[in-house]
């Protein structure tokens, strides 16, 4: 039956009246402070239709009622209307206070009469300061973090679906290597890592293919337009090998958790793949093809072409030649080769006029006869020097070179090369308005220096080329960083592997099944405490079983609750009492207290369980209670009750 009337009061009734008469009988005046028979009239009508509207209205619940009573169904036992009241604080800065049962409220429902109805707190409540600051959810199951309630970042809405994994997955495992120097490529190269685990066992073969495989991981380096990706990873018997390409941009240092170095990264996209990867220690080797030194000072004067004369067309005693490489010649402890091809040219030396010419008598000795005598003025020895920041000092060369540019019996052209380890103190130095890290090489002694007949045996150089290379398994990183778990750290890797520590790159939150955690910024040291977890609707009754525990001194600790909502089915309060040995901890970059609510045996993804939807959280909420008689309620059937 559908009835609809607009149930009008008696005062509503004499306005429609007034208004009426207005158009009907002007001449009348409807006032109530001065009533005359019409006025009387008017208020018997208002009020005996207003009555007969409210009758006609209840025919539906008679009808209902009717009903009910042909099924031999009767009402419950009258009780007191019930829901829950939350409090606040009117100082945030208090720390709290004590709220007992039996506390008179009014609410903002009004009865029949238009009077708030009153209830009262049936229980004791601590209201203290609302100081919920982060919701999170994590599971290692499904590599997940999420943060569905964080105000920092804006997301102020409460509702959303608990274990739902719906928030942005914030989760990422990457490990990183850094090194002050040997990472430092500019154009092409080759870096090698060589994982050992205990008693000097390389990792895994399949954890290596693993590595390599760019659907399972990825590496990268650091420049200034953010992580540039390897694309040529190799496994090699020792480890993984990556090849730096000349069309990729030069590696650049930077700072990560105030280290500064140059950083190899390693993005782990499977954690399940990589749980178990660990290791004690960790090699690097570089190397690098020939390249072209930086630039080449000759005399002073920097070398714009291939071909140059390296202490020029007339070599004099302490004339000098250096060769710059900042990626090169930076390498400390590497072996590093300079390579040039060298011939030599005869230049003449420009006698003074006179000089040389015979002066012919009628009668002369025979010695005044001779022409002068030529000479060959050519570099009898050098020596090589690199920076340490103090001065010059002799390079270690593995071989004597001081001879390289003596001429010998054969003048053709003929390649040269230097070896020599990277002195641990090579320092850069400003050379001709350009710092650099150089060697030069310096002419110490020269052959008939002083002659003034003759020509120079002058040097020229060609096709000079610097290459480096590292020996494997001689030199560590400095530094390991690792991201888990939104949580960074940076470790010094020589005190680590020393220790004989194995290093997890991808580590997880420790809950497999799944797990909420809620951050205060206060510590909920009093109580009783009540939560009100206010659920979209009623849910299965064969919930998950939840644990609920809290972090305190020494770890995480049982957290004893009654819990009203039976695991999230239904809205309700979570009562605990205070914890005073809550302790802080650094979790998904916030340092808060924390209550962790941990789906033990993950219920939700075996059983299949549809996940709860929360409306709200609240905190310091009571129960209350209607404390007089109010709206007659009428029978109604609701869910999970029993109907015999």
């Amino acid at each position: 039956m559908d009835v609809h009337l607009p149930g009008r009061t008696a005062k509503e009734w004499m306005e429609e009246i007034r208004e009426r008469a207005a158009a009907y009988v002007p001449e009348w005046r409807l006032d109530r402070e001065n009533p005359d028979i019409g006025v009387a009239l008017a208020e018997v009508y208002a009020r005996l239709h207003s009555g007969i509207e409210q009758k006609y209205r209840m025919l539906p619940e008679k009808f209902g009622t009717d009903f009910f009573n042909c099924l031999n169904t009767s009402m419950r036992p009258s009780a007191p209307a019930g829901g829950y009241a939350v409090f606040g604080l009117s100082d945030p800065a208090a720390d709290g206070a004590e709220l007992p049962a039996g506390t008179s409220l009014l609410t903002d429902a009004s009865d029949e009469y238009g009077e708030r109805i009153p209830v009262e707190t049936q229980e004791d409540v601590y209201v203290a300061p609302d100081t919920l600051e982060l919701v999170a959810e994590c599971s290692d199951q499904e590599d997940y973090i999420g943060l569905p309630f964080d105000p920092a970042q804006g997301k102020t809405e409460r509702r959303f679906p608990l274990f739902g994994r719906e928030a942005e997955n914030r989760q990422e495992h990457v490990f990183c290597i850094g090194h002050p120097y040997l990472l430092s490529l500019r154009r092409r190269g080759r870096i090698s890592l060589a994982f050992l685990k205990r008693r000097g066992e390389p990792l895994e073969g399949e954890l290596l293919r693993a590595l390599a495989n760019p659907g399972l991981a990825s590496f990268f380096y650091e420049t200034g337009e953010g992580e540039i990706p390897f694309d040529r990873v190799s496994v090699n018997p020792d480890g993984i090998s990556l090849e730096k390409t000349g069309d990729m941009p030069p590696w650049e240092e930077r700072e990560l958790l105030g280290q500064r170095a140059y950083w190899l990264g390693c993005r782990i996209r499977r954690r399940d793949v990589f749980s178990r990867l660990s290791f004690e220690a960790l090699y690097l080797a570089s190397e690098c093809p020939a390249m072209a030194p930086d630039f080449v000072y000759a005399n002073g004067n920097e070398v714009l072409e291939e071909t140059y004369f390296p202490f020029g067309e007339r070599p004099y005693a302490y004339g000098e030649v250096c060769f710059a490489s900042d990626e090169a010649l930076n390498k400390r402890g590497a072996m590093v080769e300079l390579s040039f091809d060298l011939e030599f040219r005869e230049i003449a030396i420009d006698a003074a006029p006179g000089d040389g010419e015979i002066r012919w008598k009628l009668v002369m000795p025979k010695e005044e006869a001779r022409p002068e005598r030529e000479y060959e003025i050519s570099i009898e020895e050098v020596v090589w020097e690199y920076y340490n920041g103090f001065g010059w000092a002799a390079l270690p060369l593995e071989k004597p070179s001081g001879d390289c540019f003596r001429p010998g019996k054969g003048r053709g052209r003929r390649r040269k090369s230097l070896r020599f380890i990277c002195p641990d103190d090579m320092s850069p130095v400003l050379v001709s308005a350009r710092e650099s890290f150089y060697i030069r090489a310096r002419i110490l002694k020269m052959n008939n220096a002083f002659k003034t007949n003759g020509v120079y045996a002058a040097p020229m150089l060609s096709n000079t080329m610097l290459r480096y290379q590292y020996d494997s398994g001689r030199f560590l990183p400095w530094y390991l960083y690792r991201k888990n778990n939104m949580e960074q750290e940076c470790l010094p890797a020589g005190r680590l592997m020393g220790d004989m520590r194995p290093f997890f790159p991808a580590l997880g939150t420790g809950d497999a099944a799944g797990a909420l955690y809620l951050g205060f910024r206060k510590k909920p040291e009093r109580g009783p405490l009540r939560m009100l977890f206010v659920m979209a609707h009623e849910g299965s009754r064969k919930q998950p079983r939840l644990v609920w525990e809290y972090y305190g001194d020494g770890g995480w600790r049982p957290l004893h609750a009654a819990d009203e909502t039976e695991s999230f089915s239904k809205t309700g309060t979570v009562t605990f009492a205070g914890c005073p040995d809550a302790a802080r901890l650094s979790l998904f970059q916030r340092e808060l207290y924390w209550i962790r609510i941990r789906d033990k045996d993950g219920g939700y993804v075996k059983n299949g369980i549809p996940r709860p939807e929360l409306c709200g959280i609240y905190m310091n909420a009571a129960r209350v209670k209607t404390v007089r008689t109010g709206l007659e309620e009428r029978l109604t059937m609701e869910g999970y009750e029993s109907q015999s």
